[in-house]
């Protein structure tokens, strides 16, 4: 399983360069996005989701920038989570 995760980021990355279309990496990727950054020498995004930790958001930022990832698109939610199911079902 160890080496599955190890690789989740990467081959997307990979494929999507082969494919000729941009990937969206996304700020919980396994393994980091430093890493999966440098899978492909080919454009690629970076999404954040943000949570409430500004001082996290700025450091992903700044990583992504010098990482040379294209662009950066945030994705925000409510302040407070909704009642999900999947969350409740595991006890979260």
């Amino acid at each position: 399983m160890q080496d599955i995760i190890a690789v989740g980021g990467v081959a997307p990355t990979r494929a999507a360069a082969r494919a000729g279309v941009v990937h969206m990496l996304s700020s919980v990727c396994a393994p980091g996005m430093e890493e999966v950054a440098k899978a492909a020498d080919y454009p690629k995004f970076f999404q954040l989701y943000v949570r409430g930790d500004k001082p996290m958001g700025g450091r992903y930022a700044e990583e992504g920038t010098g990482l040379r990832l294209r662009a950066i698109c945030l994705t925000v939610d409510r302040a407070n989570y909704g009642r999900r199911e999947r969350d409740m079902a595991k006890g979260a």
